[in-house]
């Protein structure tokens, strides 16, 4: 019976043993063996058992204890991973799930901060520029702006054409009033 072993070749009355947790018994005739660091076995009387490493979404705590959840914003996303340990995201990723791998922030969007929970990626609010995706965003210089809170196309702070003028950082220019005129096309900075 896979679990349980005996090892006397010439006792009276043999019987089987388990092992206890933290050990594993790899065939009937062997005695228990140690789990290898970084796996587990939390059973102490079982009929199959061995030693076993952490699934998805959870890390490993001991030898003798099955592994626990990850903590809330973390994840861990393997299942043949020795000691797995839950992670948080790292700058430029988002968090999805405790089971999946963080994913990279898409076009536009970026994400600063490494050890936190449930990190997500956000776009430049208006008035800023994209700088990387593990970088906060920069302030239009005075005279361009960039009126987007949510487009991925934002990457750039913008020059009032000609024919308008400039108001704030955060919205669009104006066209110029009747009588006044503005004629400089100045190219977009970034």
């Amino acid at each position: 019976m896979q679990g349980k072993y005996q090892v006397e070749n010439a006792a009276v009355n043999p019987s089987c043993s388990e092992c206890p947790a933290g050990f594993d018994a790899p065939n009937a005739t062997k005695g228990c063996d140690a789990c290898d660091t970084g796996k587990f076995q939390e059973k102490t009387i079982s009929t199959s058992y061995s030693c076993k490493v952490c699934e998805t979404g959870k890390e490993y705590v001991s030898t003798t204890s099955d592994c626990t959840q990850c903590d809330q914003g973390k994840y861990q996303a393997s299942n043949d991973a020795v000691s797995a340990q839950c992670a948080f995201c790292s700058a430029g990723t988002e968090f999805v799930t405790s089971k999946e791998d963080c994913t990279a922030c898409s076009a536009g969007k970026y994400q600063e901060e490494s050890g936190e929970p449930l990190v997500s990626c956000s776009f430049c609010s208006a008035g800023l520029r994209w700088s990387s995706l593990v970088a906060p965003c920069v302030a239009c210089i005075a005279g361009q702006y960039q009126e987007s809170n949510d487009d991925p196309n934002a990457l750039t702070c913008k020059n009032c054409s000609a024919g308008t003028e400039f108001d704030t950082t955060t919205t669009a220019c104006t066209p110029c009033l009747v009588g006044l005129v503005q004629p400089l096309q100045v190219a977009s900075a970034t």
